[in-house]
């Protein structure tokens, strides 16, 4: 059987595109959105000794050092599923009703963290979702990226009460952690938390990093959204297609 060309990949990813108007290409597998602090948008994993794909929400942070340790690592990946609640494996080639319910899928799992517009309370609805997956549940890490993403949330919109909330989660729950399942990659827990609390305090600084990072020319070309706390979305999480 003929292996599909990076041609017919890249259709395959302006299909979602069209899809998804708010995302852009990044890469030929990727489409992405600026979303304040933050870049999020779809990765089309390619399955491995198959020649078909995987939609996942993937979201990467903007305010390290610099763009190159941003995209280094997501803050986190989440798998689109379809009907009863089992995994895509699409085929490259299929026809596009074929593919019309992944798109569906995807749009009612997390369309509305793809939009122009992201409500803060739907952010936070997902990171609760995310917090109920086992991988997740059970590594401290991933969940010290999501707590991080949260409270840099909180300054980012320079919400005072919100960041108040967030650092009592991130003690909260930081104090339940194995050492041995933490340490190994952020070091001491107390340490971790010590770092994170300074950009309270530092926020022109982190302003200032994002700022710089957003001016990479090839994420400033990029679609743009916008987090807001004016209203709460309908949307309920999560949602398994039928």
């Amino acid at each position: 059987m003929r292996s599909v060309s990076s041609n017919e990949k890249k259709e395959v990813l302006k299909d979602w595109g069209k899809y998804f108007p708010n995302l852009s290409m990044y890469s030929p597998s990727v489409l992405l959105m600026k979303l304040d602090l933050a870049l999020i948008g779809l990765s089309l994993i390619r399955l491995p000794r198959c020649e078909k794909y995987r939609p996942l929400l993937v979201c990467y942070p903007l305010w390290k050092k610099d763009n190159k340790e941003n995209l280094d690592e997501p803050i986190f990946l989440f798998e689109i599923h379809g009907k009863n609640d089992i995994q895509f494996n699409i085929p490259y080639k299929t026809e596009q009703r074929d593919v019309v319910e992944a798109f569906k899928c995807t749009q009612m799992q997390v369309g509305v963290l793809l939009n122009e517009t992201v409500y803060v309370k739907d952010l936070l609805r997902f990171f609760k979702l995310l917090f109920r997956d086992a991988l997740i549940e059970s590594s401290p890490v991933a969940q010290a990226k999501i707590l991080e993403y949260k409270l840099f949330i909180s300054i980012y919109m320079n919400d005072m009460c919100m960041i108040k909330s967030v650092k009592s989660d991130i003690e909260r729950i930081s104090d339940t952690w194995n050492p041995k399942l933490f340490e190994w990659k952020y070091g001491k827990v107390i340490d971790w938390r010590m770092k994170l609390f300074e950009k309270i305090e530092n926020r022109d600084a982190f302003m200032e990093q994002i700022s710089q990072n957003m001016s990479d020319v090839k994420i400033s070309k990029l679609r743009s959204g916008h987090i807001t706390t004016c209203l709460l979305s309908r949307t309920t999480f999560p949602f398994i297609c039928s």
